[in-house]
């Protein structure tokens, strides 16, 4: 992960690109944006299941491994030839043992992320 600018007033956003393909490996891009300059986005809302992290997808051109729930979710999300811009917490915000602080800071951004967001997408 990029370090965040500013972990108070950056957030990552999620560029999901499209496969017209539903069993195409999922490929995304991320970005590091200020709060009040984000382009338009959706906020995904999700369940994690049991938090294993053993789905494998793209990011940045390099692999990542999510929870069967978040891939699963990007997938039913998917267009198939337009990208679309989200915000899903488990990509979006650094999970890695290294990165706490980053994380408390973030958790502390998502009602403003959720109530920012153009819409909200929930996943149960």
């Amino acid at each position: 992960y990029e370090v965040l600018e500013d972990p108070t007033s950056c957030i990552r956003l999620l560029t999901l690109l499209p496969s017209p393909n539903y069993r195409d490996v999922v490929v995304c891009e991320l970005i590091a944006v200020r709060l009040d300059e984000a382009p338009p986005y959706e906020a995904l809302s999700y369940h994690w299941g049991d938090g294993t992290h053993n789905q494998a997808l793209i990011v940045n051109g390099r692999q990542k491994l999510v929870t069967n729930s978040l891939l699963q979710a990007l997938k039913d999300l998917r267009r198939p030839f337009r990208p679309r811009i989200l915000w899903a917490d488990g990509l979006c915000i650094n999970q890695g043992e290294d990165a706490v602080e980053e994380r408390n800071m973030q958790l502390f951004q998502m009602q403003i992320v959720f109530s920012q967001a153009s819409r909200v997408v929930a996943r149960l």
